[in-house]
């Protein structure tokens, strides 16, 4: 039913109508995280919250990088979830300050030795231009 619910579901122009599918979506992808069900269901829970972050519902970005923090916390799901490290990166530019929170958290939970030289350069750039209220969270 949850891979059902995941793969078969389409974003339609109707506000009110999109509105109920992304919490269905969101429900069903808090689902399989907590259940940590198989890999492929995860991976396009991952691809999905992907495009939740170029959503132009502040709401749904948000939503979308919490659920990826909770994610990055599974390491099957790490390499998925750097495909989307572009997005989370553009996020730190977000005016929302808590969407800026949500994605250092995923960046932080998504490094490895493979991408730490770009998130640390990334983030000391964005050091200097950070709210004085995040500053000491991102130091």
């Amino acid at each position: 039913m949850l891979q059902r619910i995941v793969s078969g579901t389409d974003v339609t122009k109707n506000v009110n109508k999109n509105n109920s599918t992304h919490a269905v979506l969101f429900e069903a992808i808090q689902l399989v995280i907590s259940l940590a069900l198989d890999e492929e269901l995860m991976s396009h829970c991952v691809d999905l919250l992907g495009q939740f972050l170029k959503a132009g519902e502040p709401n749904v970005r948000y939503l979308g990088l919490e659920s990826m923090s909770r994610l990055s916390l599974v390491p099957e799901m790490l390499e998925h979830i750097k495909m989307h490290q572009g997005e989370i990166i553009t996020s730190l530019s977000d005016p929302d300050i808590s969407i800026r929170r949500r994605a250092l958290d995923v960046l932080y939970g998504m490094c490895d030795e493979t991408n730490s030289r770009e998130i640390a350069a990334e983030l000391l750039s964005y050091l200097t231009t950070a709210d004085f209220a995040i500053r000491e969270e991102l130091a």
